[in-house]
């Protein structure tokens, strides 16, 4: 799942990725996607971690904001 709020990076690289797929050889195509993948991994990792902060930030402190934590840092862990 892409950020809802994606970044510029993402968005440009999405349409390289594209042009790229049909325009040059192979070795630069993969190049391309392997950046793209590792920026919808950054997208994904802030996500988490932003969930995460709000409810460090917005919480009451309890057992259940902490599991709650753990558990959206855990989901993003198994991807």
């Amino acid at each position: 799942m892409l950020n809802e709020r994606p970044t510029p990076d993402t968005e440009e690289l999405k349409c390289l990725a594209l042009i790229e797929v049909m325009a040059v050889p192979f070795e630069r195509r993969e190049i391309a996607l392997g950046t793209l993948r590792a920026i919808k991994e950054r997208d994904e990792a802030r996500e988490a971690l932003m969930k995460i902060e709000d409810l460090f930030i917005d919480g009451e402190n309890t057992h259940d904001d902490w599991f709650k934590m753990g558990s959206i840092a855990k989901e993003y862990f198994k991807k």
